[in-house]
């Protein structure tokens, strides 16, 4: 088999070539100026080597088919594993369930838990469990402040202050 070399463009810093073999479908590679010629030609064999594996026979691409399904199912029950496993925090689901708004609580709470999963998926237990606290904070916030005002929880506060400031 003959390779074929062809320039297809240049520009300040670099040399655009196609290599490839005359039956084959060729591939692109840059080359940077200022490479010795010792240098070029080192650069096109590793190029010439990693085009020539990619052309595998049948056997070959059916055992790497093989062997990534098995990995990717093996994967899979890792990640299931893991989910299963993963719980919201229970303090942060009680404080929910205490403060949250009687009519919508069950429908929120399951959104709560629908993206505490895919949080744990995408970031992992401990993540996910801090986002849960986030969220959770952010749902019952307008509830706490009120509760806050009803029992006078800033009128103790404002009088703790000035005692201690003496005013």
């Amino acid at each position: 088999m003959k390779k074929r070399i062809k320039i297809l463009g240049e520009n300040e810093n670099s040399v655009v070539i196609q290599f490839g073999d005359d039956d084959d479908n060729p591939m692109a590679v840059e080359i940077p100026k200022g490479l010795t010629a010792e240098q070029q030609h080192q650069l096109l064999d590793e190029f010439a080597q990693i085009h020539s594996i990619r052309k595998l026979t049948k056997a070959d691409i059916d055992h790497r088919l093989h062997v990534l399904a098995h990995h990717t199912a093996h994967f899979k029950l890792m990640k299931d594993a893991a989910r299963s496993e993963a719980r919201p925090p229970a303090l942060a689901e009680t404080v929910f369930l205490l403060l949250a708004s009687e009519v919508t609580v069950e429908a929120q709470l399951g959104d709560l838990q629908e993206m505490f999963n895919k949080n744990v998926d995408l970031y992992g237990q401990r993540t996910a469990r801090l986002k849960y606290w986030r969220q959770v904070t952010r749902a019952v916030w307008p509830a706490l402040l009120r509760l806050a005002k009803r029992v006078g929880v800033f009128g103790i506060v404002a009088d703790y202050i000035r005692a201690k400031l003496g005013l």
